[in-house]
């Protein structure tokens, strides 16, 4: 699965006339990358985490779900779920190198591969932003996904 250093080029929560330039540097996405590797990209909060510990024999997986504020690149509908590595069940929590530890109430920005043979979806990128980072209008999305992505 890519893995990708973080603050490349930044998404457009610096064309936000609200953002300081430390709310901006913190949500950088690398938006080249993402439209060479990604089918799908959205900002949204947590709704729901659902780990479990009986799918796989490596460990947790978590099942997050999460409205979506805003879609960057592809088609998503008003919420998505994200499969992750890792979470917590009662006291246990396993932390997965690479893998975000999603909690309800926070605020992701997520790329996500095209849908596999049985429907899944890998992780190409993500980063946590601040929950009251100001958004972009879907307008300054799409014109900063266009101008960087042709």
């Amino acid at each position: 699965m890519p893995r990708l250093t973080f603050g490349l080029l930044a998404l457009p929560f610096m064309l936000s006339g609200c953002a300081t330039d430390a709310t901006a540097a913190r949500a950088q996405i690398a938006i080249p990358f993402v439209c060479a590797n990604a089918d799908i990209a959205f900002i949204g909060k947590v709704l729901s985490v659902d780990t479990r510990d009986d799918e796989d024999p490596y460990g947790f997986i978590s099942y997050v779900d999460f409205d979506v504020e805003r879609s960057v690149l592809g088609t998503t509908g008003p919420s998505q779920t994200v499969v992750v590595r890792g979470g917590a069940i009662g006291s246990q929590r396993e932390y997965v190198s690479g893998y975000p530890f999603p909690k309800v109430g926070q605020r992701y920005a997520f790329a996500l591969s095209a849908e596999n043979a049985v429907g899944d979806r890998s992780i190409v990128h993500w980063k946590r932003l601040q929950h009251d980072s100001p958004l972009p209008s879907q307008q300054e999305i799409d014109a900063t996904v266009q101008s960087e992505c042709q």
